[in-house]
């Protein structure tokens, strides 16, 4: 009795204290009493100690019964082992005590944790369909293995499992309920969800997959109104603040947001990072960057400890105000409490883009050798998007030679080379990335293209693309406009065959491919090919500067 006491209190040590206590007065515990302490631990997700006492009463002689198994799986299925779960369990059939109704539906449990929703309504099918061996099915399996499928994101499954429970005569449940509200939010359908909660008395779990439904449907205001008008009784808890917040945050309802943190006080319900999170996000959304940075601060004095999706609310918000020095500041602490990701990374430089801090950009990607490689190859990339023309800087803080480089940034760094009209600086970009052994992609050779083009260097365009399909690129519409707009006394033939294996290529000409295909004819003087084109238009094909460079063409006759 003591010791079943102490389980339900949680006080799973004592428990276990009291147990080994008897063995020093010489009192062997029966089947009983290792259950007991069996369940205490299980009650404290305590797995470990499970399967210890297990394998000790067993290797003590003292046989397992029904609940020695079930305490067992329901410890494991805690634990996400439902590998070991499912060994047990298949002993037990096969030589142990007759599983329980309880005992399958904790093996159900244990395989919706390991995300094994097909062998958990195989084992339900079973059940139900009288195997040897196995009881029926409840309430509680019907509903454990819609839990398994919900688990694995199968709602439309979960619902049919629901359905079937009634159809065999069984009765729902307040869960069975909760996983019908639930299962209204993936599909959107929150008049189905508002339906469910007016059939019965909801719970507190049911109305918080309600207003998450709401969140996810965009309708703050709905998701509001169910929070302020739970029936009388409930009490909403963190969980369906955290939905109410989430909801105002997609809304910008950052007023509401602060109003709300400030209800949650009022009625003693803790925040926690994910409420926290969703209120800053609410204020960024607004623009409302100083909220959204007062509200980290106060994290940081009083708690609760903000985690990596509160810190980068905050850093996003400042970028959104142009706040590059105190996203810089935050980008320091997180570092102090928590590992950045690349949503921190790229959201420090947005602020500096913003802010046209291009030269803060460089000396920040300078910083960011020890934050390992994946985050700094991100931060390069953006960073040769805001330094522009500048690319001198932004290759002296990244020699374009690094190994390490990822096609992306190098992509990157050929645009800004670009757009810094450095069409030999590109080429040897390029070349360093062949002799590294990687593949250019299409991105990467379209823009050398555009490159070459700009500068000119119609040779090295037409070059690069007719090397595409060799290198297995695709060809997109903007890297064949480039190239055919080769000089037309040089290039025409080049041009023309060009815009000839368009149709090849699956791509549709614009107004672009139109005015250098003109262009050539009128080259060789070959207006009446000029007049086919504009009568057989596509698109924009008939606008005034194609028609302009028709009478070009009719001029040169």
């Amino acid at each position: 009795v003591a010791i079943s006491k102490l389980g339900r209190e949680q006080r799973w040590q004592e428990a276990l204290s009291t147990f080994e206590g008897l063995k020093v007065v010489k009192l062997e515990p029966d089947t009983i009493l290792r259950n007991a302490v069996l369940s205490a631990a299980e009650k404290a997700s305590k797995w470990i100690q499970v399967l210890e006492l297990f394998r000790s009463g067993r290797g003590d002689g003292y046989p397992a019964d029904a609940y020695t198994f079930t305490c067992c799986l329901g410890a494991l299925g805690k634990a996400s082992g439902w590998e070991a779960a499912l060994q047990m369990f298949a002993e037990m059939r096969h030589g142990g005590p007759a599983p329980s109704v309880v005992t399958c539906n904790a093996a159900l449990a244990a395989l919706g944790k390991g995300q094994r929703w097909d062998w958990a309504a195989e084992l339900l099918q079973q059940m139900r369909s009288g195997v040897a061996g196995l009881p029926s099915a409840d309430t509680v399996s019907f509903n454990t293995a819609a839990a398994a499928m919900i688990e694995a994101g199968r709602w439309r499954s979960a619902v049919e499992l629901c359905t079937l429970l009634q159809l065999e005569g069984l009765q729902t449940d307040p869960v069975t309920h909760n996983i019908l509200v639930s299962s209204c939010k993936p599909d959107g359908r929150w008049e189905a969800a508002l339906w469910l909660l007016s059939t019965r008395r909801p719970q507190v779990e049911s109305v918080t997959a309600a207003i998450d439904t709401m969140a996810a449907c965009s309708l703050w205001e709905r998701a509001l109104s169910l929070l302020c008008n739970m029936p009388p009784g409930l009490r909403p808890n963190v969980m369906t603040f955290g939905a109410a917040m989430n909801a105002l945050a997609r809304g910008a309802a950052w007023l509401c947001a602060v109003q709300l943190l400030r209800v949650m006080d009022e009625q003693k319900v803790s925040r926690n990072s994910v409420v926290c999170s969703c209120a800053i996000a609410a204020c960024d959304e607004a623009e409302e960057w100083q909220q959204s940075l007062a509200m980290l601060v106060e994290m940081l004095q009083v708690g609760p400890r903000p985690n990596l999706i509160a810190f980068n609310s905050a850093i996003v918000a400042c970028a959104h105000g142009r706040q590059w020095y105190a996203a810089v500041q935050l980008f320091r602490k997180l570092r102090s409490s928590c590992e950045p990701d690349v949503v921190s990374v790229s959201s420090v430089l947005s602020a500096f883009e913003l802010s046209q801090r291009w030269a803060k950009a460089l000396g920040f990607l300078l910083q960011l050798g020890s934050l390992g490689l994946e985050l700094a190859a991100s931060a390069r990339t953006a960073v040769f998007g805001i330094c522009g023309d500048r690319w001198e800087q932004a290759l002296t803080a990244c020699p374009p030679i690094a190994a390490e480089w990822s096609l992306a940034e190098r992509n990157a760094a050929i645009t800004a080379l670009g757009e810094a009209h450095s069409w030999a600086r590109s080429t040897e970009l390029l070349t360093s990335l062949l002799q590294c052994g990687r593949s250019p992609d299409s991105v990467t050779l379209g823009a050398m293209v555009s490159i070459c083009a700009r500068a000119e260097e119609w040779p090295c365009a037409l070059a690069i693309f007719d090397a595409l399909p060799r290198l297995r690129a695709a060809v997109d519409l903007v890297c064949s406009n480039a190239a055919a707009s080769a000089p037309k006394k040089r290039c025409w033939q080049q041009t023309l065959s060009l815009l000839q294996s368009l149709p090849l290529r699956r791509l549709r000409s614009d107004i672009i491919s139109a005015n250098a295909g003109l262009g050539a004819w009128a080259t060789v003087s070959c207006w009446q090919q000029g007049v086919n084109l504009v009568e057989h238009p596509r698109g924009s094909l008939c606008a005034s500067i194609t028609v302009a460079a028709l009478l070009l063409a009719l001029l040169q006759v």
